[in-house]
């Protein structure tokens, strides 16, 4: 099973959809800080049991995964994967800094002030910790609805 730290270690990533039975596929992968490294294999997996936890303002979820086989890696999922975690997020998450610190350095200065570090305005700092907020929300939120919906379809489709 794989498992991480702070988004460092690995993690299952590019869910598929799941079928009528519960089954979807997904790629184990390494990461580092959240960010995807290496795909380091394609299995179909099915959820069998979601568990909840919190204390106070920290909550955990958790989850128990059963795998069927092993699947050939989808070269479009590799990909997509790579675009969202090394080119999507980082240019949603970063584009308030980066217009932040080109603002700070095209203001016009007073001559006869010494050359002083500019600061960048406060809120366009404050859009890009929301942004990432947005970000990471929308994908755990994600993540999570797709294996609700493999559990669903599974728990619909055991005999009685």
């Amino acid at each position: 099973m794989p498992s991480s730290w702070n988004g460092t270690g690995t993690s299952y990533l590019a869910l598929g959809e799941p079928d009528d039975e519960g089954w979807m596929p997904a790629t184990v992968w390494l990461t580092f800080f959240f960010l995807p490294i290496l795909p380091l294999r394609r299995v179909k997996v099915r959820l069998l049991r979601e568990q909840y936890s919190s204390m106070g303002l920290s909550s955990n979820e958790s989850q128990e995964l059963q795998i069927a086989e092993i699947l050939p890696f989808s070269l479009l999922e590799v990909i997509k994967t790579y675009f969202f975690g090394w080119i999507f997020v980082p240019v949603v998450v970063l584009w308030p800094i980066v217009l932040a610190v080109y603002l700070g350095i095209s203001s016009p200065r007073d001559p006869d002030q010494p050359a002083t570090r500019p600061e960048p305005p406060w809120w366009l700092i404050a859009i890009s910790v929301a942004s990432m907020v947005v970000v990471i929300w929308f994908t755990m939120n994600h993540r999570s609805r797709r294996l609700r919906a493999s559990l669903q379809a599974a728990t619909q489709r055991a005999p009685k």
